[in-house]
């Protein structure tokens, strides 16, 4: 037997018994028994992502906005870019809990395609002191289910604009994370990255397979599973 889920003991489960002593009544469940039926035939292959250079060079120089520092000096009247921090105040608008946030900061970093989300996006070209209206999509995956997948307004004001230095991508960048040099980081980047998208596309194939012989073998699942 393999329990999956034993219930808790009560007084109802206990009895003595002169002749055998203390008895008591254990009550599980167990993983199903599966006669595990067409499961060739179906066809599915991992579909791995080729790495090419330029998606390393993508990723090094992700590593490297990571690393940006603050630019000293004044930056009052700079208006904020790619790749700056931003620091501001802002509230939603029109919903029941407007959730304001102060001294709130939010970098201006696109994703490995080179996009940013709406309210990011909004903060493009925008400096210290300004404020403005903009509205922002929330996924439908959002947590807060009263604002998942609707779109909702925002109050915003600009507080700092935080201009970013990049560092530049060479041998001595390279060595700062323990590679030899900027060419043997592109190489053992790029093995992670082929690693990381074969786990991927290997682990994606398997939920698929596992899907396809759920459906050719119907089985009674227990209550706790």
């Amino acid at each position: 037997l393999s329990p999956i889920h034993t219930l808790p003991l009560g007084d109802e489960d206990f009895f003595y018994d002169e002749k055998e002593g203390l008895k008591f009544t254990i009550t599980f469940e167990v993983s199903p028994e599966v006669d595990i039926k067409d499961y060739k035939g179906h066809g599915i292959k991992a579909e791995i992502k080729e790495v090419k250079d330029n998606d390393v060079d993508a990723e090094i120089l992700s590593m490297a906005k990571r690393r940006a520092v603050p630019v000293l000096g004044d930056n009052t009247n700079q208006k904020a870019a790619i790749n700056d921090w931003v620091v501001v105040d802002y509230a939603a608008m029109d919903v029941e809990n407007p959730d304001p946030k102060s001294d709130y900061r939010i970098g201006l970093i696109p994703d490995e395609n080179g996009k940013m989300d709406g309210f990011a996006n909004s903060l493009v070209g925008k400096k210290a002191g300004d404020e403005y209206e903009t509205e922002y999509e929330f996924p439908k995956s959002y947590n807060d289910p009263d604002i998942a997948g609707k779109t909702v307004k925002f109050k915003v004001k600009v507080k700092k604009v935080e201009k970013m230095t990049v560092p530049t991508i060479d041998d001595k960048f390279a060595e700062s994370f323990n590679y030899k040099n900027l060419e043997d980081m592109k190489v053992k980047v790029k093995e992670m990255m082929i690693e990381r998208e074969t786990q991927e596309g290997e682990g994606e194939a398997f939920a698929k397979i596992l899907d396809f012989i759920v459906t050719k073998n119907e089985f009674e699942v227990p209550e706790s599973m």
